[in-house]
């Protein structure tokens, strides 16, 4: 895990959740051929996004598979409390 100089873990994981999410929203209201590609992509997105943040908060990677149900998904995961050791 990466820290700052404050001891503080960054948590990419939300900002890779959001950004799939947000794809996947684009991806299914575009009129063309491949939308399902484009909201496939969207889904695995939110999906890793989740896992990397669940993980970094010291949590099984399974917890990442709330990503499916994303944004409400999002909300179960910021509830877990964070396992990591904080010095």
């Amino acid at each position: 895990m990466e820290e700052e100089k404050e001891g503080k873990v960054r948590n990419g994981g939300v900002g890779i959740a959001w950004l799939g999410t947000i794809i996947g929203w684009i991806g299914s209201r575009i009129p063309w051929d491949y939308w399902l590609a484009v909201w496939i992509i969207g889904i695995v997105l939110a999906v890793v996004g989740s896992v990397l943040w669940a993980q970094r908060k010291n949590r099984h990677w399974a917890f990442g598979l709330w990503g499916l149900l994303a944004p409400i998904g999002f909300l179960g995961i910021s509830l877990l409390k964070d396992k990591s050791s904080t010095k």
